[in-house]
């Protein structure tokens, strides 16, 4: 079978046309794929045999034909919510990273049925941060109905003119060449603020999310580190001879190999580096230059890089990249596990799958953000799945199964 009908049959299968020799067809073709070597399978930390490989994949797709022997694969729709599945095959890496999800499915735990209570509702993220000056313990908690305030932050003019938006006004009483101090706005879980640099720039700070800058800034640059996700508005600056422009710096790392540095001079772009994930940063206005520790690439308006393990890519920006800096929920043909991720942090629950969920399965759903848990949980359930929350003084966790 050569490369354009395998093609051809992962459509079918993809779209739910997949006839029962099509089937058998693509059951050949796994048995002929080539599986990567057992060492290869160790230096990638895939504790797994050729044969069990190959066993689990098998087992997968032959429990698929009896379901296709009584009716087809269909796409279906629930109210506007588009629901997609698929298997990805080609090439060994592809068999690997399905084997893998089946062998996370397997590890989970089953949910005692005593979880399963009624949805009480919990609030959206609201405004609340706090503000944390170089190492020390204390912090300045930034919520609640701030009124307007003025506070000197190693000379620098800071106010919270209102519950949602710290504001650095200028360096006037700066004197020589004082010592920086570094300042960390940091939001929780259920938690979102905005934040105003000295420069004019404009940050907004999704929920578990961090930026951390001197006061003052360097003579020759904007630096800042972000953790999370923050949406950039970044005014142009001139350097003090008027003669060039001052560079802004974004600093983003997940891992010891995901690291990249996005250089600016004036632009709106966005910047996802939640732990566990790809770093993306999508261009909505300007130009930046992303760096990692081995590459450089330039993006424009409309795109986007994708840095996963130390591998920086480009591609062109998705609607969704943004939607939570309209108050929107936007996921296309992301898996239950990356959704519910993005909820837990939104809505500061713990989440916890039974091993009757399937997390390869992918969804597209938008939903509105300023709803509360039980709008969103009523969607996950329209999907097939059931949920259940136990709250606590320690935390609130969300169980979702299979209905």
């Amino acid at each position: 079978m050569d490369k354009d009908q395998i093609l051809k049959i992962l459509e079918a299968y993809e779209q739910g046309t997949l006839s029962a020799d099509e089937l058998l067809a693509l059951k050949k073709a796994l048995l002929n794929l080539e599986i990567m070597d057992e060492q290869t399978l160790q230096n990638i930390n895939f504790q797994e045999s050729q044969e069990r490989v190959k066993k689990k994949l098998m087992a997968k797709i032959e429990s698929e034909e009896q379901q296709y022997s009584s009716e087809t694969r269909r796409l279906s729709r629930n109210r506007g919510i588009r629901i997609l599945s698929g298997i990805a095959i080609g090439t060994a890496a592809s068999v690997i990273v399905a084997i893998g999800i089946i062998s996370k499915f397997e590890s989970r735990k089953a949910i005692p049925e005593s979880h399963l209570n009624e949805i009480a509702d919990i609030e959206p993220a609201t405004f609340k941060a706090k503000l944390s000056i170089n190492s020390s313990p204390s912090s300045y908690k930034l919520t609640g109905n701030i009124e307007d305030s003025i506070v000197l932050i190693n000379g620098a003019l800071v106010k919270a003119p209102s519950p949602n938006t710290i504001v650095y006004q200028s360096y006037e009483n700066l004197v020589g060449d004082q010592i920086p101090s570094i300042n960390t706005v940091s939001t929780p879980r259920g938690g979102t603020y905005n934040v105003i640099l000295s420069d004019g720039t404009e940050v907004m700070l999704n929920a578990a999310s961090s930026i951390s800058f001197p006061v003052p800034f360097a003579k020759d640059k904007r630096e800042v580190t972000i953790k999370g996700e923050a949406f950039f508005k970044v005014k142009p600056q001139l350097l003090s001879n008027n003669s060039l422009a001052k560079p802004f710096i974004v600093k983003a790392q997940v891992a010891p190999n995901q690291i990249q540095i996005i250089k600016v001079l004036g632009t709106h772009f966005n910047v996802h580096a939640q732990p566990n994930s790809p770093i993306i940063t999508s261009l909505v206005e300007g130009k930046v230059q992303v760096t990692t520790q081995k590459d450089t690439k330039t993006i424009l308006p409309g795109e986007k890089t994708i840095l996963v393990n130390g591998l920086l890519s480009t591609g062109q920006m998705d609607s969704q990249e943004i939607a939570w800096t309209k108050n929107l929920f936007e996921f296309q043909d992301q898996t239950l596990e990356t959704i519910m991720a993005e909820a837990s942090r939104w809505y500061n629950v713990d989440i916890e799958f039974g091993n009757d969920v399937d997390l390869s399965q992918k969804y597209t759903i938008t939903l509105e953000r300023n709803k509360g848990l039980k709008t969103f949980t009523s969607i996950i359930e329209s999907l097939g799945f059931e949920c259940s929350l136990e709250k606590d003084q320690d935390a609130n966790r969300l169980f979702v199964k299979s209905k």
